[in-house]
């Protein structure tokens, strides 16, 4: 009986550092769902704006005059996002067909998708 004085204690205090290392451990995992869930929202808002961006770029009817007609900044929610589509460049070996970058940045992250567009000859 002597020699087991104080294990009770000790066996609580093994307890308490396990559920207290168990408890950070989920606070972290749920710290670092919330930031992955709010940079896919925003992922997901650039990309919209980047379809968006390219389905105005493809009402052009395909004669050699090409109009971008894109907003510079639009925001969505709590989030501004920059647009910038680039200058149409034909593509080499065709002339007729022209590739475009739409890039869409918002705070520091940023994406960017290349789009071809086919000039009638």
């Amino acid at each position: 009986m002597k020699n087991q004085r104080g294990s009770l204690l000790i066996d609580i205090l093994i307890g308490c550092l396990i559920l207290s290392v168990a408890l950070l451990s989920i606070g972290f995992a749920f710290q670092h769902s919330v930031r992955a869930s709010s940079y896919v929202e925003n992922y997901n808002g650039a990309l919209r704006i980047a379809q968006q961006a390219a389905e105005a770029l493809r009402v052009n009817d395909g004669t050699n005059s090409f109009t971008i007609n894109i907003p510079d900044k639009i925001t969505t929610g709590n989030m501004t996002y920059t647009v910038s589509v680039s200058t149409p460049a034909p593509v080499a070996g065709n002339a007729n067909l022209l590739s475009v970058n739409i890039t869409v940045s918002w705070g520091a992250n940023n994406m960017t998708i290349t789009n071809y567009y086919y000039l009638k000859p």
